[in-house]
């Protein structure tokens, strides 16, 4: 595994932290298992489609 760092809004943080303190897991592991989901939803996928968030 390599280590990688995003930015987000403090309300989705708020909602990771929530969620996986809810169900006994780490943020990472909820992050990942939500990517891998992800990943899999959009294999067969050329374009994704993710409306734009200003930064």
């Amino acid at each position: 595994m390599v280590r990688t760092s995003v930015i987000l809004p403090e309300d989705k943080r708020d909602h990771l932290e929530k969620l996986a303190k809810e169900n006994g897991f780490s943020v990472a592991l909820v992050i990942r298992c939500a990517i891998d989901e992800f990943i899999e939803n959009t294999k067969n996928n050329k374009k994704l489609k993710i409306k734009s968030v200003k930064e």
